[in-house]
């Protein structure tokens, strides 16, 4: 039931982004739960399994002192 419920809830987000935005957005999942919930999405999604992590290391190199 949790994940119907919020693969429910996160196809009507991106429907509604979608509406505000444009159809041509495209919605990107991550995090510890994205892998499994997005084979029950109805609406198309990008998986980036370390999208959080590839960023903090991004901006952890852009921050440190050499």
């Amino acid at each position: 039931g949790m994940i119907f419920g919020t693969a429910s809830l996160i196809d009507g987000l991106i429907r509604k982004m979608k509406k505000e935005c444009g159809d041509d957005s495209k919605a990107i999942i991550t995090g510890g739960e994205a892998a499994t919930i997005k084979d029950f999405l109805e609406e198309e999604v990008v998986y980036d399994e370390n999208l959080l992590l590839d960023g903090l290391r991004i901006i952890f190199q852009k921050n440190k002192t050499t």
